[in-house]
């Protein structure tokens, strides 16, 4: 299968089974409503209807904020609980999630199949929990050398010449993404080949996904830079968006409200794309 083949099959698969794609999107929805509430509810309790508040539409107020955090800041304590809380339940659903999604791409079924998804997800749970702290120790070695090398690049953040550091990060940064890139599939191409076979020990998986990449690599590596590539532009046009985007009047954040789930429903599209294009591609060279 070659690799346009594999990215507009990709997309068809994705495609056919959008379901998890609104579930996930949904979820996001939900968190961020959890997430904004409090913060809405204590905003009004505190600041009310004042003019202040009004200003804030127009833009960043920092003496609004630096006044507003001293004399009520206390009362955001609960809500940074409740913050970290909610943020630790969404990043554990997603991981549950995983194992459901990669089967129905295992499957394919006609449609989506809810015993399929939410089956598989309870059944691969623990082992994609696992597998998740895994690779978060891996990403958080890879990150630690990286910053050790910056660190003698710039000779142990030396302030007498400011070019030394950020030439030194902006030389650095492209490498890093494109070495992180390769554990991040690595990643992705081991729940995919867990879910596939059914490993009993995760390590096997583990193993087995990399000499899979490796075999495979110049395909596998293109694959998932494109994939990369995507999720850059989606990023970049969120930014020039935000970076352009003024809030006047509450009708433009109904409108920034909209454009915002736009781009928060390509970021999932996006992932869920990558997963799709991984066990298609795996299914036709393991």
């Amino acid at each position: 299968m070659g690799l346009f083949s594999t990215l507009k099959k990709g997309l068809r698969q994705f495609w056919q089974y959008r379901q998890m794609w609104l579930l996930l999107y949904l979820l996001t929805l939900v968190m961020a409503i959890f997430i904004a509430m409090p913060i809405k509810s204590y905003l009004e309790s505190k600041a009310g209807h004042s003019l202040m508040v009004e200003d804030l539409i127009k833009g960043f107020d920092y003496t609004f904020l630096n006044d507003f955090m001293t004399n009520y800041g206390d009362g955001f304590s609960a809500i940074t609980q409740q913050f970290v809380l909610v943020v630790g339940l969404f990043l554990l659903l997603m991981v549950f999630f995983v194992g459901g999604i990669l089967a129905i791409y295992k499957e394919k079924p006609v449609k989506w199949n809810r015993a399929i998804f939410w089956g598989n997800s309870a059944a691969y749970f623990w082992k994609m929990l696992r597998l998740t702290v895994y690779f978060f120790f891996i990403h958080a070695f890879v990150l630690g050398v990286f910053f050790l090398i910056y660190y003698f690049m710039v000779n142990g953040f030396s302030l007498e010449d400011d070019t030394v550091i950020f030439t030194a990060w902006k030389w650095l940064l492209p490498f890093y993404i494109l070495v992180s890139t390769f554990f991040f599939m690595w990643h992705d191409y081991t729940k995919v080949i867990l879910v596939r076979n059914n490993d009993k020990f995760i390590f096997k998986s583990i193993v087995s996904a990399f000499k899979f990449i490796i075999k495979h690599f110049k395909s596998t590596y293109t694959l998932y830079l494109i994939n990369l590539g995507l999720l850059l532009i989606v990023y970049g046009l969120n930014y020039i968006y935000t970076l352009n985007f003024e809030i006047n009047n509450t009708s433009q954040i109904y409108i920034g409200f909209i454009i915002s789930q736009v781009f928060i429903l390509a970021r999932l599209a996006v992932k869920l794309i990558n997963w799709s294009i991984a066990s298609l591609f795996y299914d036709k060279n393991y």
